[in-house]
């Protein structure tokens, strides 16, 4: 796997995280990825966290590099997604590979016997107020 980009986790995103993997029956190649990102993440608190990194419910603008296709997405928990074009779970290659990126890390991410390239363009936090 390519050198990866350093990522920062909210404590609260890492401690839910590591509950739905413990949830998860079955350790798949996705959620030992998953795991593997979540040990290697810088965790801060809720205030230290910079604005521009991705967190979970974070509106997540990206470009697919190999395709070219851009992206408005929200990064989301599993279930949080049925029926929702505007979602991306954490649980896929891509939600897993944006989580604790900032704006303009590139990255480099296997998924279905491929790697995918994908680059932030940008980061929304919709859902916390701005004092």
């Amino acid at each position: 796997m390519p050198t990866l980009p350093p990522i920062v986790l909210l404590n609260s995103d890492y401690k839910r995280l590591c509950q739905i993997l413990d949830q998860l029956p079955n350790q798949t190649g996705l959620a030992e990825r998953l795991g593997e990102e979540l040990d290697r993440a810088k965790r801060v608190a809720e205030g230290e966290i910079p604005e521009d990194v991705v967190t979970m419910n974070s509106i997540v603008n990206f470009v697919n590099e190999d395709t070219g296709a851009s992206y408005q997405l929200e990064l989301a928990y599993p279930g949080e997604c049925r029926g929702s074009s505007d979602k991306i779970s954490i649980l896929s290659p891509a939600g897993e590979a944006l989580i604790g990126l900032n704006k303009g890390a590139s990255i480099e991410w296997p998924a279905e016997g491929r790697y995918i390239h994908l680059k932030i363009i940008g980061v929304s936090h919709p859902h916390t107020s701005v004092v």
